[in-house]
């Protein structure tokens, strides 16, 4: 009697606990029914646009500072903000001034008179400098009264 009494109490328990948790039929939304969030739809994208190149600094401060050479003497040039440039081939002194027109990739140097003395070993292609511009690569490139490309310089640490 104890195990039919368990038993009947067992099978009571269960059906109040199946029909506790039944909620009735599940509630499908009507067609014309809005969707509570908004579709996601998966769009191809452009790849990323590249970072243009840098924009190099005008002539005018790209110049500046001092430049040298591995050549024998260590020759060097310096330009001043002041418009004005001063250096050596190792031997003999240069110096003067310069002018950056607007458009110009080559700068233009106005020397002063230098000294010329006789240096065995040292190579004076700076003594022959009259126009000097700046590479892309950071050079100071040199050259002749005709244009002519003489030497070139890296910049000074």
């Amino acid at each position: 009697m104890r195990s039919a009494a368990i038993a009947s109490f067992g099978a009571s328990a269960l059906l109040v606990l199946v029909t506790a948790c039944s909620s009735g039929p599940a509630e499908t939304p009507e067609p014309s029914d809005p969707p509570t969030t908004a579709p996601t739809t998966t769009r191809p994208t452009s790849p990323p646009a590249e970072d243009p190149a840098p924009e190099q600094p005008p002539l005018e401060e790209l110049i500046l500072g001092s430049w040298t050479s591995a050549d024998p003497g260590d020759p060097f040039l310096e330009f001043h903000p002041d418009g004005t440039f001063s250096g050596s081939d190792g031997c003999n002194g240069v110096g003067g001034t310069y002018e950056i027109e607007p458009g110009a990739e080559l700068i233009p140097l106005d020397r002063a008179p230098s000294t010329l003395i006789a240096c065995p070993g040292i190579d004076d292609w700076l003594r022959a400098v009259e126009f000097v511009t700046v590479d892309a690569d950071d050079y100071l490139q040199a050259y002749d009264g005709d244009e002519a490309h003489i030497g070139q310089m890296y910049r000074a640490e």
